[in-house]
């Protein structure tokens, strides 16, 4: 194996092929298909091999390359403003495009940063996160980001002084025995009001938080309020509040941007990628409201760090011909209506097993949590593998998972995630809820 892959060790499985839902995958001298019901890491919102895609894909390729901060590109206009269009009306006015949901976020960090320099703020130096968050693999946001696991080889030089945490919001396991999700709610925007106060208010570049928890804990809802609230106190205070949109937006949730089921107004930078090119071109972009650009536009009007590849002709051709598609064919609407039959799936195939604790999303993406004791909520032990257990079941049955652990501490706890692309027919959502049951319960055989 020449690819350095991540389990240097394993022989994976090759996709060779792939058209719709399904994957043609080759192991073992033996070629066949399963139903992709994640879309990678919910990327593939299209699914696989989509004619208009290929077809605009071919017609790109005859497009130049440029260095765009010396030449423009029609391409990546009209994508921004696409972008901005298709956002509630004063929301966004630009976009930057980078190639994936780190950059994204490292872009952030950045854009952020320099913010405060052109509004002659030198005292604003730090950041808040959330303990347990994900923001991408570059050492710039695994600082910005709080899963232990994805920190630990490099936790001696990551960034501690300028980057600060406070808890998530997760009230499946954050909340106390009897507190009600608003009481929940309000402890955590006290928390992170008192971050600010304990560094200074006039010391904080901004907050960032995934509107819903992504890969790490498993399509995590925010509570009613917390969004808001914390959009509320970093204008208080006079912080930007950022909102990390990689693999919840774009649709994934039922809207838009995912932030559309918690408040009107939009953040101050959103980072997206995922579905922004459907896994057809890596793409990624952070969406930049008024407030922003107008700063930059009245004081230098230079935006410092730009990359090779940063607005890229041909990534940007075939990420805005994937959104038209999307809105053509009403696939937000599609991901909306779905979510909601495959919520009841799930909760009728699995709310009453003993081993599953939460089952939790929204849209086309949605979690099941697995537990050792449904009432204590204890996780099974590391070793045990109970996810990698469920998703080799269904690799089996011919189904593919995106299994996921860390849901506890980010080293113990179990889940999977189901992320198909929003193509998906109510056929195919009951084979993977009927094939999740049965793997489920082969791996409670091995287990218990």
């Amino acid at each position: 194996m020449s690819v350095f892959q991540t389990d240097v060790h394993a022989t994976l499985p090759r996709t060779i092929g792939g058209k719709g839902t399904e994957l043609t995958i080759e192991e073992d001298g033996q070629t066949r298909t399963v139903l992709d019901a994640c879309g990678g890491a919910a990327v593939a919102a299209l699914g696989h091999g989509n004619e208009r895609m290929i077809a605009k894909i071919q017609q790109a390729a005859g497009l130049p390359y440029i260095l765009s901060h010396g030449l423009g590109s029609k391409h990546a206009d009209d994508l921004a403003k696409y972008l901005v269009e298709q956002s509630p009306e004063g929301s966004f006015s630009s976009a930057v495009f980078l190639n994936s949901g780190s950059e994204a976020n490292e872009a952030a960090l950045k854009l952020s940063k320099q913010y405060f320099v052109e509004k002659n703020e030198p005292k604003r130096v730090n950041y808040i996160s959330r303990h347990f968050s994900y923001h991408g693999s570059t050492l710039g946001v695994l600082s910005l980001g709080g899963f232990q696991s994805r920190r630990k080889p490099y936790a001696d030089v990551l960034n501690t002084s300028n980057f600060h945490k406070v808890s998530t919001c997760f009230y499946y396991r954050g909340a106390k025995p009897g507190q009600t999700e608003e009481e929940y709610t309000q402890q955590l925007l006290d928390e992170l009001d008192a971050k600010f106060q304990h560094l200074g208010p006039e010391t904080v570049i901004s907050f960032t938080c995934e509107t819903v928890i992504g890969a790490t804990l498993g399509c995590v809802p925010p509570t009613k309020g917390y969004i808001k609230g914390c959009r509320d106190i970093c204008h208080k205070y006079g912080a930007l509040f950022v909102l990390d949109e990689v693999m919840s937006g774009m649709g994934r949730c039922g809207t838009y941007h995912a932030w559309q089921h918690e408040m009107d107004e939009g953040p101050d930078l959103q980072p997206v990628a995922k579905v922004l090119g459907g896994g057809y071109v890596p793409l990624a972009a952070v969406l930049i409201s008024p407030k922003v650009y107008n700063v930059f536009k009245s004081g230098s009007g230079h935006v410092v760090g730009h990359q090779t590849y940063q607005d890229h002709i041909f990534a940007t051709s075939v990420g805005l011909e994937l959104q038209k598609i999307i809105k053509e064919d009403q696939l937000v609407e599609r991901s909306r209506f779905l979510g909601l039959k495959l919520e009841k799936m799930l909760k009728k195939a699995l709310a009453n097993n003993p081993n599953v604790g939460d089952i939790r999303g929204r849209g086309l993406f949605w979690d099941v949590e697995f537990v050792q004791d449904k009432e204590t909520k204890k996780a099974f032990p590391i070793a045990v593998g109970f996810s990698t257990k469920v998703y080799k079941a269904g690799m089996k049955r011919g189904v593919h998972f995106l299994k996921g652990v860390g849901t506890v501490d980010s080293f113990e706890g179990d889940h999977i995630i189901l992320s198909p692309p929003y193509t998906v027919s109510e056929e195919e959502l009951t084979k993977i809820v009927d094939v999740l049951k049965a793997s489920v319960e082969e791996a409670q055989g091995e287990s218990l």
